[in-house]
């Protein structure tokens, strides 16, 4: 591993398996995300706030929706629904990442002085409640870029160009390592930097692969490619 290199790192579906915490959160909540008054909750939000607004993500507005949907709103329900949700969320993480090994591969990233941060779209609080999961004293990820602070989410460059300049650096000086080809490869390719595509907890797209494009199938192999 070079001693130069930095290292941009997204965290849904590519340090933690957010997917899987999402629908075991919601299953927490008695809730099916797949029936048709969630469908039209989630999609009634995204429609208010267009695609690229990081409080699209906002569960909070999700469920309040959904409980007018139904007629059920009332303030007690609603945080009743968040709270467990956020709990669930939160224990499935935490129990992941005790038994992966993780932690090891951040902790070999300090050893060696290689920087790292951490640019991820959705609202800031879901994020960081993940990240609590996980590193709750700050040791492991004490740089941390959420799209929300920024108005704007991946695959806007601003966010990129904000993440190279907490490491110091220009951005082709980076490499990437995410699972969306929209979101965290491609953008990297347009701009001169580099990318690793992992698929380590969701397939990866029918994209076609790229001769600048190294993938791999865990976190551990990262060591191997950088």
């Amino acid at each position: 591993m070079s001693p130069k290199c930095r290292l941009i790192l997204d965290l849904d579906d590519t340090i933690i398996p957010s997917t899987l915490a999402y629908r075991q959160a919601y299953q927490a909540c008695n809730i099916d995300e797949n029936s048709e008054n969630f469908k039209l909750a989630r999609n009634t939000v995204k429609t208010r706030l267009t695609k690229n607004n990081p409080a699209s993500h906002n569960r909070f507005l999700y469920f309040k929706t959904y409980l007018e949907i139904l007629n059920q709103l009332s303030p007690r329900k609603l945080f009743e629904i968040c709270n467990i949700y956020e709990t669930e969320l939160a224990n499935y993480i935490s129990e992941f990442w005790k038994n992966s090994k993780s932690k090891d591969f951040f902790l070999q990233l300090q050893s060696q002085n290689i920087p790292y941060v951490l640019l991820t779209n959705e609202n800031t609080r879901t994020q960081m409640l993940k990240i609590n999961a996980i590193d709750a004293d700050g040791s492991l990820f004490p740089n941390i870029i959420t799209s929300e602070e920024y108005g704007m989410e991946k695959p806007n460059i601003e966010l990129f160009k904000a993440a190279a300049k907490s490491l110091n650096c220009e951005l082709h000086e980076c490499t990437m390592l995410g699972d969306s080809w929209e979101n965290d490869i491609h953008p990297m390719i347009q701009f001169g930097g580099r990318s690793i595509w992992t698929n380590e907890f969701l397939p990866f797209k029918n994209v076609p692969a790229q001769d600048k494009v190294k993938q791999i199938k865990s976190l551990r192999e990262l060591h191997q490619n950088i």
